[in-house]
């Protein structure tokens, strides 16, 4: 994810902040309050693996996901009957819905 910028009046407020942080605190405490929350940054390396590793759960559920659409249904298995009470429709009211991310 791409990290937000900061308009220049952000930025100048930014550096007042900190300035007045520096000015007016002990070094331990400016050193808290500038780093707390951070987090590690991770390397290039890990970052490959990281994005490798993920691309490969992706697959597996996609092959999943294909694997259950290809299995036959339960009323097809039960004698070839449609039964739609068991598939509600994606239009009908209270039907699981999903985002499209």
């Amino acid at each position: 994810m791409e990290p937000l910028t900061l308009r220049e009046e952000q930025l100048q407020e930014a550096r007042e902040a900190a300035a007045d942080i520096l000015q007016n605190k002990q070094p331990d405490e400016a050193l808290i309050i500038f780093t707390e929350g951070l987090l590690p940054v991770r390397s290039v390396r890990e970052m490959e693996c990281l994005k490798q590793s993920e691309a490969r759960q992706l697959r597996s559920l996609r092959d999943r996901i294909q694997t259950c659409r290809s299995l036959p249904s339960a009323a097809a298995a039960a004698g070839g009957e449609n039964n739609d009470e068991l598939s509600p429709s994606p239009h009908q009211p209270g039907s699981v819905r999903s985002a499209p991310f």
